[in-house]
């Protein structure tokens, strides 16, 4: 990883590594305060706004399910945490592996960081102009944001992992040409191609719980914001709710796109290991001499693909983005659905 994105990850509490010890203690002492101290606070801000929401007599579906809701982004934070303090070595290695010319973890991060700052921004100047500002909802939202912000630079992160050695494999696939390859030079490729592919899972179960908690949080967000913003133009008929909620549901557009960056990475990933054994097998088969090597045989006929299956609840790719926006639009229809009733 690049030096200046190392110090900015280390600074949002993110990334507690360092090469010295006193210094990665620092950092984990850091980390661990910061979440924890942001977290309370958070929460007692939300309290306070649940409170305010039900006295004015609001919607109290839409406007304390998101204090429920909540708890998966600041579990997946201590759960990151958690398993860097304990699993430190193996973390290293893995940030050590993403390369400082990765362009898509540097934009991808600058991206999202301006336009969460730029909501937040023109949502902090909309609530000044309003007749009775109510200051909790405008403080929980930039801690809301700041830490939603937080999970998605670990996501971009796990993604730059895969990406590095996607690019390592899609490398090695380069190097196996028909007229050159031997035995002993292909049983190499395979070799280093199956290091890569056990460095993808290994980074895969390190974040396994993380990503489950976070694609939690990306339908949870995306059903109960797209209700919000329904409920506020069709039912109420005033953009009040929906400037509460602005910053909220900008966060919901950027996890999204957190999603579709997590599947397309995966799929990347998928199909370079695909791509390397079709092309194996395909050199193998035109010659003679390499069909007649029994243990090289053996290991092409072996297919040995990569799966992104975290927990082995679902399969990491685009099948998994398409059911996941179904399955948001279902129950969008069903929640506003069940209020038209309610209204009837």
């Amino acid at each position: 990883m690049h030096l200046a994105l190392r110090l900015f990850y280390s600074l949002l509490g993110v990334l507690p590594l360092a090469s010295s010890t006193w210094l990665r203690i620092v950092l984990t002492i850091y980390s661990w305060t910061l979440y924890l101290s942001l977290t309370i606070l958070v929460n007692y801000f939300e309290i306070l706004f649940d409170v305010n929401w039900i006295k004015t007599g609001q919607n109290v579906v839409t406007g304390c399910l998101g204090t429920i809701v909540d708890f998966f982004v600041y579990i997946s934070l201590f759960h990151y945490n958690w398993t860097f303090t304990h699993q430190r070595s193996s973390c290293q290695r893995m940030v050590d592996v993403i390369r400082t010319t990765d362009k898509t973890l540097f934009s991808m991060a600058v991206f999202s960081g301006a336009v969460l700052g730029t909501t937040l921004y023109q949502y902090s100047i909309s609530l000044l102009y309003m007749p009775r500002l109510f200051k909790p909802q405008l403080y929980k939202a930039w801690i809301y944001v700041f830490l939603s912000y937080d999970c998605f630079l670990i996501v971009l992160q796990f993604c730059a992992i895969l990406d590095s050695k996607t690019a390592r494999i899609n490398s090695l696939k380069h190097q196996i040409k028909p007229h050159t390859a031997t035995s002993t030079r292909l049983r190499s490729l395979i070799a280093k191609k199956d290091e890569c592919s056990k460095s993808m899972s290994s980074a895969l179960k390190m974040y396994s719980t993380f990503i489950i908690l976070t694609c939690l949080d990306v339908f949870c967000r995306s059903v109960h914001y797209l209700y919000i913003v329904l409920w506020g133009y069709i039912q109420s008929n005033t953009p009040g709710p929906f400037i509460f909620f602005m910053p909220f549901a900008v966060v919901s557009g950027v996890k999204l796109l957190m999603l579709v960056q997590l599947t397309q990475t995966c799929y990347k990933a998928k199909k370079s290991v695909g791509d390397f054994n079709r092309r194996l097998f395909n050199v193998v088969l035109e010659r003679k001499d390499l069909r007649a090597n029994e243990t090289l045989q053996v290991i092409v006929t072996r297919w040995n693909f990569v799966e992104f299956s975290p927990g082995g609840f679902y399969q990491l790719g685009k099948g998994f983005l398409v059911s996941t926006l179904n399955s948001i639009a279902v129950y969008l229809t069903v929640l506003v659905q069940v209020s038209n009733l309610k209204s009837a």
